[in-house]
């Protein structure tokens, strides 16, 4: 299967030289005008190697070589720039760059490139599972077996799920804060209506005590005192008699 080079250059000019470089080659040519859409043919054009103009619209040469690098690990980035451009070289470094050719550059020079590059990361492709396995054939120190080195999915697959028993962690964790939260207010809530009870009850009771009339202190001594006989009294009566008979 060819190898497929993702060009990124708004010179209509460098797309046009670079494709006429390779019109013996078999290489295939994905040339793209910015940044942005660099990164927007990253997943379906699959590029063996990728070209990115330092300066250009969109995302610049470094965004596009440090995404590259990220969503496809191994491709390899050869970064252009042109002769009164600046350039940087740490953070070309930092981005992961490969290597770098300034504009106007020869076509040989562009093509020893790319082939370095490409036979670089084929060697590099090879190296990597071919170590995996003679690591996993020979036997390891006390004769114990070594294990495999984990893939690329099954790392994803082990982040997933590490991922996934984070988030159920925090959704218990929240899930009993709700309920205390929850039990607190229905204690409160009982309180309150404990204490309301309460002093419902005491204000009937004063008001069913305020209504009670006392009796009246003047009726209480208004009471006559029994009639006691006086001697002067019947003495008079008693005259009364004698002068009768």
């Amino acid at each position: 299967m060819p190898n497929t080079i993702l060009l990124a250059d708004d010179s209509m000019t460098i797309q046009k030289v670079v494709e006429l470089t390779f019109t013996d080659r078999p290489e295939a040519i994905v040339a793209v005008g910015d940044g942005d859409e660099a990164l927007a043919r990253l997943d379906d054009a699959a590029p063996s190697l990728v070209v990115a103009d330092v300066h250009m619209p969109g995302a610049d040469g470094y965004r596009v070589c440090r995404e590259t690098k990220l969503r496809r690990p191994g491709t390899p980035v050869l970064l252009l720039v042109g002769t009164f451009e600046p350039f940087d070289e740490e953070k070309a470094r930092e981005a992961g760059a490969d290597a770098h050719l300034t504009k106007p550059f020869d076509s040989q020079d562009l093509l020893s490139q790319i082939d370095q590059l490409l036979e670089n990361a084929a060697a590099h492709a090879t190296a990597v599972p071919a170590g995996a396995e003679a690591a996993a054939r020979e036997p390891a120190f006390r004769g114990e077996s070594v294990e495999p080195i984990p893939t690329v999915d099954e790392l994803a697959a082990q982040a997933v799920a590490l991922q996934s028993d984070a988030l159920r962690s925090d959704a218990l964790r929240s899930g009993a804060l709700r309920s205390d939260t929850l039990q607190s207010d229905t204690l409160q809530s009982d309180t309150l209506q404990s204490d309301t009870l309460q002093s419902d009850t005491l204000q009937s009771a004063a008001a069913a005590a305020s209504e009670v009339e006392p009796a009246p202190r003047a009726e209480i001594f208004a009471q006559p005192a029994p009639a006691t006989p006086s001697v002067e009294t019947g003495a008079a009566t008693n005259g009364s008699a004698f002068q009768a008979l």
